[in-house]
């Protein structure tokens, strides 16, 4: 199986977009084992999230796509609001108790923030 480096340097040659679907991210056991976002790494990049995977939050269709790129982003963007229109109340509030909990779980992170959500 080729590297990321490889895969990337091929990519950037031949100047293509590149889709990761990476809705797996962040499961990983050890936080070390987490690969960089393909985004992060490649402009014309697109890098999918989703919350109902890594969250464990089946069900609650909330995702985001991520790029470098503005052109492709700009696309993605006209495409979207032809398709939906926006999450409901209740499903955006699961949302930021689930990325706050994730985030902040504990007072010894250095990121840690407590969320109006949560008993912290």
């Amino acid at each position: 199986m080729p590297s990321s480096d490889k895969l990337l340097s091929w990519h950037a040659s031949i100047t293509c977009l590149l889709f990761s679907d990476e809705v797996y991210r962040f499961l990983e056991q050890r936080a070390e084992d987490t690969l960089p976002a393909a985004c992060d790494l490649y402009e014309n990049a697109v890098s999918l999230g989703v919350m109902s995977k890594t969250y464990g939050l089946a069900g609650l269709r909330i995702g985001w796509v991520a790029t470098r790129n503005q052109d492709i982003h700009a696309a993605m963007a006209a495409f979207k609001y032809y398709t939906s229109i926006c999450n409901s109340g209740p499903l955006r509030i699961l949302g930021d108790i689930s990325t706050a909990t994730q985030r902040n779980n504990h007072p010894t992170q250095p990121n840690y923030c407590p969320s109006k959500y949560t008993n912290a």
